[in-house]
């Protein structure tokens, strides 16, 4: 039936064309041209630079030894929200995370915060940027995957940058 439909609509467009084509042949068209250009939204912009970033964590991630410094990517909400949002975390920071939430449910406390961890495992953080810095320098296709994720990254804040000129 599709195949059906589809040769239906190629017939009928190819017939137009050709007797649009028989009509004004040997007549000088003097008529408007309209050129349609197409825009890329800052969400295509977005979706190929988590794509982009996805990709390179994954090939990253098959190449380091250490699991701890391994970064996974879960959709997590916010507190206060149901919104989720990607966030990509290596996993000594998901485990210190989870040690001092549970540190603070058993003295009452606030769990701490993203920021007050990242401060907390700041030797984890440069032992794992070496160790990726390694893994990036031994292969050349990872670099070539880190340059494709910054470039998109780029692409899209200047595509936010555009849409907001454009609205204001």
């Amino acid at each position: 039936m599709k195949k059906h439909s589809l040769l239906m609509i190629v017939a009928l467009f190819s017939s137009g064309l050709a007797i649009g084509q028989q009509q004004n042949s040997g007549k000088e068209d003097y008529g408007e041209r309209i050129e349609v250009r197409g825009k890329k939204t800052p969400m295509y912009f977005y979706s190929a630079m988590q794509q982009a970033e996805i990709d390179l964590y994954d090939q990253v991630n098959k190449q380091l030894k250490d699991d701890r410094y391994k970064v996974s990517c879960q959709r997590e909400s916010q507190i206060g929200t149901n919104l989720k949002q990607k966030r990509c975390l290596p996993n000594f920071v998901r485990a210190r995370m989870a040690f001092e939430t549970q540190k603070a449910r058993e003295s009452g406390g606030p769990p701490l915060t993203l920021e007050q961890v990242e401060a907390l495992v700041g030797k984890e953080r440069q032992e794992a940027m070496n160790a990726v810095a390694k893994v990036i320098e031994r292969n050349p296709e990872l670099l070539e995957l880190l340059v494709k994720y910054q470039s998109s990254v780029a692409a899209w804040e200047k595509s936010k940058a555009e849409e907001v000129a454009a609205r204001n």
